[in-house]
């Protein structure tokens, strides 16, 4: 029996769709997309708004969200605390359009939720960043006074009572809230967009995995134009 975590199990349970049918033969597709999670589904979702008539193929191992997707803590946060790694790795500009990119984003996930009725406990509630202990006390001062210098900055610092009462401990000595975050339930949000993919169009098929070099038939996808476009693989 194979095992499910808890978060899609849950999501399996509550819904009642068909699996896909399973790679036969060659497939000739605009698009192909390997790996049914949050990347791939969205990926595909995407492309089907920007260009319903685009033939896209998304290939999948196992089921849709049987892989990270579908088993993570289901918090969606902001790049901000990381603005200084941001800004090291990418430059100052670029950290700032990813922060911004980032808040964006966590709303667009209940902005997708609601528009395609996909029920995946979204609940944008915020987060709350505190200190435990004197050592972390004043930790978070230079990256939020970064953030309020360019303009991006979310949180506020809460009196110290709100901060124990929202943490539910007396042991928390400041913190800062900030309303862009989120928390959604991972599997079901994973299972909506497979739903929502499949209603607008593309094509769903299993595939062994792509580790299995030494006895995968390794069959290979080109654009129906042929062309120059890369080549992707896929397994059956």
């Amino acid at each position: 029996m194979t095992f499910r975590p808890f978060w899609l199990d849950q999501a399996l349970r509550s819904e009642h769709a068909a699996p896909c049918p399973p790679l036969a033969g060659d497939s000739r597709a605009d698009v192909c997309i390997v790996g049914g999670g949050y990347t791939g589904l969205w990926t595909a979702i995407m492309l089907k708004e920007q260009d319903p008539a685009l033939d896209v193929v998304l290939v999948e191992a196992d089921l849709c969200g049987a892989g990270a997707s579908g088993r993570n803590g289901g918090c969606a946060l902001s790049w901000s605390a990381k603005f200084f790694t941001l800004e090291r790795l990418f430059g100052l500009t670029e950290a700032i359009r990813l922060v911004k990119a980032s808040e964006d984003s966590i709303r667009a996930i209940g902005a997708f939720c609601q528009r395609y009725a996909v029920d995946a406990d979204y609940r944008l509630d915020g987060t709350l960043y505190t200190a435990t202990n004197q050592a972390q006390v004043g930790g978070t001062d230079a990256v939020i006074a970064a953030l309020e210098r360019h303009g991006i900055n979310s949180f506020v610092k809460r009196p110290l009572a709100d901060v124990q009462r929202l943490a539910g401990s007396r042991r928390h000595l400041e913190g800062w809230f900030s309303p862009a975050a989120a928390t959604v339930q991972p599997g079901k949000l994973v299972r909506g967009l497979r739903r929502v993919a499949l209603q607008l169009g593309y094509a769903c098929t299993k595939a062994r995995r792509c580790g299995d070099w030494s006895t995968a038939a390794r069959r290979k996808w080109s654009p129906p134009t042929g062309g120059s476009s890369p080549t992707a693989w896929c397994w059956r």
